[in-house]
């Protein structure tokens, strides 16, 4: 088991596992709010 905490993911990629940097489309996962949380204060 490894953890890769570089910053761009180099282990991964070394490795030949699919990944995604930076914020995939809203239509990827059907989501609509992006993380946002209304009515949390």
């Amino acid at each position: 088991m490894f953890i890769d905490v570089t910053y761009e993911g180099d282990l991964m990629a070394a490795a030949g596992v699919r990944y995604h940097v930076g914020r995939e489309a809203n239509s990827v996962y059907g989501e609509t709010w992006n993380g946002v949380e209304p009515n949390v204060f």
